[in-house]
């Protein structure tokens, strides 16, 4: 369900038109991007669910759902609520969870309190932040390579050598002329 309190608002989402925002960069993830802007006269409660890159510089009560896009919040949007998304970008105020499957982005000048669970975060100096953050331990585990890992690639530093001799064998002196 979706209120909007400003009659041109209706015709700005439904008619996807973009307005330009300053400083907002979105990476080009797949192919020719297409941003939808909702601006700062308007007033939103509910939940928005998008299947491209959206950028909000209004207020909203409810939440965001873009679950392979990235969302904004640019320097005068306002939120009370949750996004989930691909990767979140904070420049404003947000009070609620930020669910981000790849990366949040916290910026300067921005006002973030509650929850934070991505991947990656990053904090700009010059942000506010009160949350608790959570970051999947997947990819921790990945980054890390195994001890066994770590003494392969000592002993056999090239993935060319096919013949690797096990680690028992290299410990045993060869004498045999």
């Amino acid at each position: 369900m979706l209120k909007l309190r400003h009659r041109e608002a209706k015709t700005h989402v439904k008619n996807n038109q973009v307005n330009s925002t300053e400083n907002i960069q979105t990476p080009e993830l797949h192919g020719p991007v297409e941003v939808t802007t909702i601006g700062e006269n308007i007033s939103i409660e509910g939940v928005i669910h998008a299947e491209e890159d959206i950028v909000i510089e209004c207020s909203l009560k409810g939440s965001i759902v873009a679950k392979s896009r990235q969302v904004t919040i640019g320097k005068k949007g306002r939120i009370d609520g949750d996004i989930q998304a691909e990767n979140i970008i904070i420049c404003g105020r947000m009070k609620g969870a930020a669910i981000g499957f790849n990366k949040v982005q916290i910026r300067l000048g921005a006002d973030f309190s509650g929850q934070v669970k991505a991947k990656s975060i990053s904090v700009e100096d010059g942000a506010f932040l009160k949350a608790t953050i959570e970051l999947d331990k997947e990819v921790r585990e990945k980054t890390l390579p195994t001890k066994q890992q770590l003494i392969e690639a000592i002993v056999f530093p090239s993935d060319a050598h096919n013949d690797k001799m096990p680690l028992r064998e290299l410990s045993k002196p060869n004498c045999k002329n």
